[in-house]
Order: C-alpha cells, then sequence, then structure tokens
C-alpha cells in the first residue's frame, strides 16, 4: 500500500527533475561563431547571438561580412557583401548527465554577395568580321539567395563554453547578375559539368549543416 501512495511521487519528482534539466540546459544568452564560414566560396566571418523568449523557444539572430579571400582570382575579383539569418529554436529531450540538449529549428536567410570578374571577348571590327580584335571587360556580378531551412541539432556544454551542431535541408532561390555590356558571351567559369560555384538561376532543396562554436552568458 506504501509503494501505491509513493509511485505519484516518485513520478512527480521526475517530472521536475526533468523540467528543471530542461529549463538549464537553454542559454538564456549566448554568443557564437561559426569557423567553418571562413573556408565556404564566399567566406564570411559569422557571428550569432541567441536570447531565450520562453520555456522552450529561443531566438537567434546571425550576420556575416563577407571576406575578400582569392584576391588574384580574375573571375571573383574583390568579393563584398553580408548574409543574415534569423533562426526559432524549440528545445527538447534535455540531458544533465551529458550536459546536452537537443533542439528543432526553422530559419530565414539571405545572402548578398558582389564581385567583380576580368574577362576579354574576341569582337570584329567590321560586319563580316574580316578583321578582329580583343577586348577586355571589367564588370560587376550579383549574387543573392534567399532561402528558409528546416533542421534539427543538439548543443553539448564544456563548462559555459559549447559546441552548437544542427543539420537539414533548405529551400534555396539562387540568383545571379551581371553587368557584362558586350553580346553573346558565354563565360568559360560555368561552362563545366560541375562547376562551382554554380552561378545558373535556379531554386533547388539542399542539404545544411552548421557547426558553431557557443558561450553562454550568466
Amino acid at each position: 500500500m506504501l509503494r501505491v501512495l509513493l509511485l505519484p511521487l516518485f513520478l512527480i519528482t521526475l517530472h521536475v527533475q526533468g523540467q528543471d534539466s530542461l529549463y538549464s540546459l537553454i542559454p538564456s544568452h549566448a554568443l557564437k561563431i561559426s569557423p567553418f564560414h571562413l573556408f565556404g566560396f564566399y567566406p564570411t566571418l559569422q557571428l550569432a547571438y541567441e536570447a531565450k523568449i520562453s520555456k522552450r523557444l529561443s531566438f537567434q539572430l546571425e550576420g556575416g561580412y563577407v571576406l575578400n579571400y582569392q584576391a588574384n582570382d580574375t573571375q571573383y575579383q574583390d568579393k563584398r557583401g553580408g548574409k543574415g539569418k534569423v533562426e526559432l529554436h524549440y528545445y527538447t529531450l534535455p540531458s544533465q548527465r551529458a550536459r546536452l540538449i537537443y533542439y528543432g529549428a526553422v530559419e530565414l536567410y539571405y545572402n548578398a554577395v558582389n564581385f567583380d570578374r576580368l574577362t576579354s571577348q574576341q569582337e570584329c571590327f567590321d560586319i563580316e568580321c574580316n578583321h578582329t580584335f580583343t577586348r577586355q571587360y571589367n564588370y560587376k556580378l550579383m549574387y543573392r539567395e534567399p532561402g528558409v531551412g528546416l533542421k534539427v541539432g543538439f548543443i553539448k556544454y564544456f563548462s559555459d563554453i559549447f559546441m552548437d551542431i544542427n543539420s537539414g535541408w533548405a529551400l534555396r532561390f539562387i540568383t545571379y547578375t551581371d553587368t557584362f555590356p558586350g553580346n553573346d558571351f558565354v563565360n568559360d567559369n560555368v561552362a563545366w559539368a560541375f562547376p562551382i560555384p554554380n552561378e545558373d538561376d535556379r531554386t533547388t532543396l539542399s542539404p545544411i549543416v552548421g557547426i558553431r562554436l557557443g558561450y553562454r552568458l550568466r
């Protein structure tokens, strides 16, 4: 009889402990850096700030400043621009022993990058094109990509420092716009079967992976 009376109290204690574990592992305020964004094709110094907005929800704001790597590449000169992202996180499945908590997230992002391209084109002096010459052009290209993503991830703590790892899928809307003044020009950079980057305008579903280092603010 005593066991029957104590069982509800035991279950209530486990529930309270689970709730305490959940809420203590959700960062109230945190700063994050994404080191792997430094090695992307359009590399950025990417920083994020996360803030708790309810018992299980948090809001994350992230921004990146485009860095001008590969300055000697005539196809991608003077890279400049930025990347922005907002996320909503829903936390669940905490583990105090492992100091780990899982979350699901939805993200909205926008990438805006400009760069210059130096190229040459053969042109004609006359209508019949019996006499040709080579002209160089230096012009601007604009890469734009808004998108929306769904992903799952987890936070693993090492004191107040933690790792934030997530993966999922994003619906991407990609456009490239150029100011090339010539006619009927085919860029050699996009003539390959698998160009990097692909400069075709397109809408596509792509996998996403994120790895960030974070610091929980007390």
